[in-house]
């Protein structure tokens, strides 16, 4: 179930928010701690001022919705009804969009996305990258993290820790396998490999991909996926990988 709702400003009665939302969220607004972690500087600053007055925002229920697009049409036809501070005329509402409806980004550039601040965004996403150090990339476990997990999965640990495969089981796992070869996968533990470094030089190795990978700090999920879908050509790391017909035993 889907709502459209609104805060009311008790000191004229009047919304100064519209919104949607599904369970509890409606209430979310009135526990913000910090405008740094508002979602909206404008409506947090806008409670601050009626509690500071001795009220309290109010909240309204407008109308209740099955379908969630009905309600971000509504959301935006009540929006676009009170108006919005600064964008529309005698707008009187502090949201910042006509709709929460999440924005179709797909194909489009960061100056159509965030429009004259495109530039800011882009150095915040280049920031953020570099504070990560591994440039938005999966964070990898040390190695005592790797170890902790190795021990809460292990043995004993392991839920599937001293249970019977059933028959059916087997059925479903050898099924799965005849469906993976079929579709062209091929074990990098059984066969034949050449991998040409970003160098240009060449390594022909039988099996023991992971250990090569790991002696040369290349990602093993990375090539391992290159062989799985057939993707030719260097990776971004600079190698490539194929199946050696050649030197095949």
């Amino acid at each position: 179930m889907y709502y459209v709702y609104e805060l009311i400003d008790p000191r004229v009665n009047l919304p100064f928010y519209i919104g949607k939302g599904t369970g509890n969220r409606v209430y979310f607004h009135l526990s913000e701690q910090s405008r740094a972690k508002s979602d909206n500087e404008r409506k947090f600053n806008k409670i601050q001022k009626i509690r500071k007055d001795g009220y309290e925002p109010e909240i309204k229920i407008v109308k209740y919705f099955d379908n969630e697009e009905d309600a971000y049409n509504y959301e935006e036809v009540l929006i676009k009804q009170y108006g919005r501070i600064r964008y529309d005329k005698d707008g009187i509402l502090t949201n910042i969009c006509e709709s929460s409806r999440p924005p179709k980004l797909k194909g489009r550039t960061y100056q159509e996305i965030y429009g004259d601040k495109w530039e800011e965004q882009i150095q915040k996403r280049l920031k953020t990258k570099e504070e990560r150090k591994n440039y938005g990339g999966v964070k990898k476990h040390t190695e005592e993290t790797k170890k902790k997990i190795s021990e809460k999965t292990a043995g004993k640990n392991n839920p599937s820790y001293g249970v019977p495969c059933s028959e059916e089981r087997k059925r479903k796992i050898g099924e799965k396998a005849k469906e993976r070869y079929e579709n062209g996968f091929i074990s990098p533990a059984a066969k034949t490999w050449k991998l040409v470094c970003p160098e240009g030089n060449e390594y022909i190795i039988l099996g023991g991909l992971k250990d090569f990978c790991a002696n040369h700090n290349i990602s093993y999920a990375t090539m391992t996926a290159a062989i799985q879908y057939n993707r030719t050509g260097p990776r971004k790391n600079g190698w490539s990988i194929s199946y050696d017909t050649k030197n095949t035993q």
